[in-house]
């Protein structure tokens, strides 16, 4: 199978045809809910302290807009509702960013495993090929890991001597024992932090195994990577092969602000690696996240993927990472509201908070695009006419194909063929009741190809002697995540 590399950052007018389309809009949020499990919003978290002050930046900031999937409910429905939020940010300046100047610190995994597949030897080249790209304006550093961390080289400028003095100490960096990724994170930490800079500032942590040694628990590692995150460093995560944790980079990399790829075979990791300088030349927020705040008896089930932070009975906070200037970024929250009692009713209140050069942020919702109405069962046909179709299909092509990966992957890594099926089943079947209620496609040939795909990848990964089949899912696991985390994830 084909290595790959992702990155973590794309009228209804007849009663009748109305009714069906209106219940099967009202099923949405079931199936989507099969696809997702348990809602994460009650994760325990810490989250980063509130911004202490909030500057006016004028029509030139980020704009933050969003349309629901339908704007009207029928009374005793259950229905999901579906936001589209788009983040859209203004090219970076000298006025909101100090400088194109970086300050790298590359986190490297260098545990035993490393020596398997020439795993060790394609991230040496990997880094010699940074050091090539980053100028004297630049600064580098590296830190390596086993069972315990070092720092190889301090932040210093990437002169040409620099350079040439680093070279040689790459190419003798060999495999050592085991994986405290903690421990390498602390050595960045502390190592970017005694040394201040107006540069941007990133880490690029380099892993293909397990935490096993040091912090190996998720919740307190991610904990870490939002430290990292308040003290104004950006973290991405690249998983190498297939022994590391694909859940746990992915988080690490959100917590952190930054990005996440993954490659089976490490000859395109110098890309991705060049992708992170390019993505730290060009950023106009740090670091991001949403906050929410739920009207009473309204459920947020999901966050494009996002891991949520549950900090109050009514708030809920998303990191959403760096925002790069210039960029569009989509993610769709899904809701689910009660229908009970007739009358308008508003979602609540969302803001995205974001932290410049110059201090934090933020930017709210427009409060009418999230005002809803609750209407009785004879005016069926408004609910149906106030249907986006528009927010439907992308949702349907980006947000819901995510959370079907997500559910798919994680029945193939819990080796459970039966529930992976049911998963993609459960996905076409619905999406065929919502095409012929709106009497218009809204899964196009090239999904209806990956779903074709994503079956027989499914079968592929269940046949043949127990070694090969535990290898096969492993990478169908890994594969489906990443794919499931770009697809609720568009820019």
């Amino acid at each position: 199978m084909q290595s790959i590399a992702h990155r973590f950052y794309r009228g209804l007018r007849s009663t009748r045809v109305g009714l069906i389309a209106f219940t099967t809009l009202a099923l949405l949020t079931g199936v989507m809910i099969g696809f997702s499990g348990t809602p994460s919003a009650g994760t325990p978290a810490h989250p980063p302290p509130d911004p202490v002050s909030v500057q006016s930046l004028g029509p030139s900031d980020i704009k933050l807009t969003g349309r629901l999937s339908q704007t009207k409910l029928v009374q005793g429905t259950s229905d999901g509702i579906y936001l589209s939020l788009e983040v859209d940010a203004p090219a970076a300046s000298a006025s909101m960013t100090p400088k194109i100047a970086t300050d790298l610190i590359v986190v490297l995994d260098h545990s035993g495993s490393m020596a398997e597949e020439n795993r060790l030897p394609f991230a040496r080249q990997a880094i010699i090929d940074l050091l090539n790209r980053l100028t004297a304006e630049d600064r580098f550093a590296l830190v390596i890991f086993d069972s315990s961390a070092a720092i190889v080289s301090e932040l210093a400028p990437v002169t040409p001597t620099e350079r040439e003095r680093l070279i040689p100490i790459v190419q003798t960096i060999q495999p050592g024992s085991g994986t405290n990724m903690s421990a390498g994170l602390f050595k960045a930490r502390d190592l970017a932090l005694r040394s201040a800079s107006e540069r941007s500032r990133k880490i690029l942590l380099l892993s293909d195994g397990q935490a096993n040694e040091g912090i190996t628990h998720p919740t307190e590692i991610n904990g870490i990577a939002r430290n990292l995150s308040t003290s104004g460093l950006i973290l991405s995560t690249i998983g190498m092969g297939l022994g590391f944790n694909e859940t746990l980079m992915a988080s690490l990399a959100d917590h952190g602000m930054g990005s996440y790829a993954y490659l089976e075979h490490l000859g395109g990791l110098g890309a991705i690696l060049a992708q992170n300088l390019s993505d730290s030349r060009h950023v106009y927020a740090r670091s991001s996240e949403l906050e929410i705040t739920l009207s009473p008896g309204i459920a947020l089930l999901d966050a494009g993927g996002y891991p949520m932070s549950q900090v109050s009975s009514t708030v809920i906070r998303v990191p959403t990472g760096q925002i790069l200037g210039g960029v569009k970024r989509r993610l769709t929250l899904t809701f689910n509201a009660p229908t009970g009692d007739l009358g308008e009713f508003g979602l609540g209140d969302i803001r995205l908070r974001y932290r410049l050069a110059a201090g934090p942020a933020e930017v709210a919702l427009a409060a009418d695009k999230l005002r809803l109405a609750v209407v009785p069962q004879e005016r069926r046909s408004e609910a149906v006419a106030s249907v986006d179709q528009t927010v439907i299909k992308e949702s349907w092509l980006g947000n819901n194909l995510g959370r079907l990966k997500a559910a798919y992957r994680d029945a193939v890594s819990a080796g459970d063929k039966d529930k992976a099926k049911a998963s993609l089943d459960r996905y076409d079947n619905e999406a065929q009741k919502v095409e012929a209620a709106l009497g218009a496609p809204i899964v196009d040939e090239k999904t209806r190809s990956e779903l074709k795909r994503m079956e027989q990848d499914l079968d592929d990964a269940f046949a043949g002697k127990p070694a090969e089949q535990a290898q096969k899912q492993n990478r169908l696991s890994k594969k489906a995540h990443a794919e499931g985390l770009e697809a609720q994830r568009s820019k």
